[in-house]
């Protein structure tokens, strides 16, 4: 005959496992509370194709890839996939433990109130780089969503210049 088991222990057991295998789960790097934040940056006027041709050049180069990209009468939006980083040295300190981040590219009608005006004929829209960044804490050292980065200003910045680099040599080929 079979031992008997008493049932308490039998749900003891369970609730132990479940406890263990949820805690290993959730001891993943991604933890704790997010800091999400954009930044902006002007990349300028350039040509259409310009921006359609060079940026997902530019930005593969850089580690990210196209998500999506679509043109409408009012502009065009290019998305990347959220790119997986590494830490900058100064979120480290700060004591991030993960980090991501993607990149937005607007053509159109400026986001900022009366930007962009037409001015002469043909009118070239304004591009905006918009970087999405979500920073990860095992616990809330800060008290809530701080600034992004000193670092990944300068690692955003570095890209913007990229873009309007690439997007000015096309220029000077017209």
């Amino acid at each position: 005959m079979a031992p008997r088991v008493k049932m308490q222990t039998v749900f003891t057991g369970a609730l132990g496992v479940m406890l263990w295998f949820g805690g290993c789960a959730a001891g993943n790097n991604m933890d704790g509370p997010r800091i999400n934040r954009e930044q902006d940056f002007d990349l300028g006027q350039p040509t259409p194709n310009s921006v359609q041709v060079r940026t997902p050049m530019v930005l593969q180069l850089n580690g990210y890839t196209i998500y999506r990209q679509e043109s409408s009468p009012s502009g065009l939006v290019i998305e990347t996939h959220w790119l997986q980083r590494d830490l900058f040295d100064d979120e480290t300190t700060a004591g991030a433990t993960a980090a991501k981040t993607r990149i937005i590219i607007r053509v159109g009608p400026s986001r900022r109130a009366n930007e962009g005006k037409m001015v002469g004929f043909p009118y070239i829209p304004p591009v905006w780089m918009v970087a999405e960044n979500k920073v990860y804490f095992l616990s809330d050292t800060t008290g809530g969503p701080t600034e992004n980065s000193d670092e990944f200003r300068a690692y955003m910045q570095k890209i913007a210049k990229e873009l309007k680099t690439a997007y000015k040599s096309d220029a000077m080929r017209l």
